[in-house]
């Protein structure tokens, strides 16, 4: 069957300066579902933050796939963004996922998409994973390596400057699922269209339009599927039988 993108995904929540934490609306997700939490924020100037975290109700174990700020590489641009990962088991109900930045009040507005999906690899559900940071410029590429086939790719993108997001434009094969501005950041969440991914082969994400003099942050995963997982297929098949033979 493969990755399946469930309908359940709730909407983008914005958290304003004053707070810390960033909650997705609730939501009522399938049974055994894998949670994507994509998350791009504001950051104190001049300095870095205390790594932000995930949780939920009901609680989940939460792993942080993947986290680009100003102190994790060079150049040293401001903003921050983040992608976790919560993999179910069983039936979860009212689900809602919170975000918690520590940067100091006055540099905590944040945007956050939560993904639902199923036919996820439930031990193993993120292959790749990747940050990177770019100080200005008109255009954005950057890829990761498949680990398996069939796996989807997802991209987080932050500009710390606020520019405007109205231009920023998807390469082949990519879909912006949502862009948009906070109160001191603009976001991009970002797709492969389909689950394209080949083992050994990359996956690959590009943005143009973007303003000049833009502070960007960016974090790619590769979702995986159930590898186990067989489609079974029945099939009728017509036997012509002798007078007085059975079948069996």
């Amino acid at each position: 069957m493969g990755l399946v993108q469930d309908a359940s995904s709730p909407a983008t929540s914005i958290s304003v300066q004053s707070v810390q934490g960033n909650t997705c609306p609730s939501f009522d997700p399938p049974d055994n579902p894998l949670f994507l939490s994509m998350w791009a924020a504001d950051a104190q100037p001049g300095s870095g933050v205390a790594t932000p975290t995930a949780a939920s109700t009901p609680s989940q174990t939460w792993t942080r796939d993947g986290y680009d700020y100003r102190d994790t590489g060079t150049p040293t641009v401001d903003g921050q963004a983040g992608i976790w990962s919560a993999s179910a088991v069983g039936p979860v109900s009212s689900t809602t996922i919170t975000i918690t930045n520590q940067a100091p009040s006055g540099f905590r507005d944040a945007a956050q998409r939560v993904m639902v999906f199923t036919g996820h690899d439930p031990s193993n559900p993120i292959g790749a994973t990747k940050g990177n940071r770019q100080n200005s410029g008109s255009s954005i590429s950057d890829s990761i390596t498949a680990t398996v086939t069939g796996s989807w790719g997802f991209m987080v993108l932050c500009d710390w400057n606020q520019g405007d997001p109205t231009g920023w434009t998807e390469g082949a094969g990519q879909e912006i699922i949502e862009k948009g501005l906070t109160f001191g950041t603009s976001y991009a969440f970002i797709q492969r269209t389909s689950p394209d991914g080949v083992n050994s082969t990359t996956i690959d994400f590009s943005i143009t339009g973007l303003p000049t003099g833009g502070q960007y942050h960016w974090v790619i995963v590769e979702v995986l599927p159930d590898l186990t997982a067989v489609d079974f297929i029945s099939v009728s098949t017509d036997v012509m039988l002798e007078p007085g033979q059975a079948l069996f």
